[in-house]
């Protein structure tokens, strides 16, 4: 399948990554990346429903090997020293049965050759789904 890729990876944290630029001045990020570009009813839309909702799990650990290949390939590897993927509340995992974010923290890893865990943080709050919510309300949490 032909992806949206964003190629932010290649301009690391200069004034040509817009990603890295939404963090100057508000807090210290090294880097700042994203694998894909996001549209709404789009082909990368399509494929996280499928991560998220439609319990294949093999795509987000099939899209982190690849990102992270590319990010290997490009010498990201020695910058970071453990992969954490963002946690879902014990109670939002339950229902689910997964965390997307692990299995693309877990092709992250692999390809990267860099430890991950999903013990370092914990989602304290069961928040309300966003998938509805405006991007000023998203940004109020």
């Amino acid at each position: 399948m032909k992806l949206p890729y964003t190629d932010l990876h290649l301009h690391g944290a200069t004034e040509l990554n817009y990603l890295q630029q939404r963090f100057w001045g508000k807090v210290p990020v090294r880097f700042a990346f994203a694998y894909l570009h996001f549209k709404s009813k789009g082909r990368v839309q399509r494929l996280l429903h499928k991560l998220k909702y439609k319990g294949a799990e093999e795509v987000g650990e099939h899209l982190g090997t690849r990102y992270g290949s590319i990010l290997s390939d490009h010498g990201y590897a020695a910058h970071f020293d453990l992969i954490i993927p963002v946690p879902l509340h014990r109670l939002k995992l339950r229902r689910r049965g997964y965390n997307q974010s692990d299995g693309f923290a877990k092709g992250l890893s692999e390809a990267l050759q860099i430890p991950w865990s999903n013990k370092v943080l914990e989602r304290a709050i069961d928040t309300d789904s966003q998938t509805k919510k405006s991007r000023l309300d998203r940004c109020k949490m």
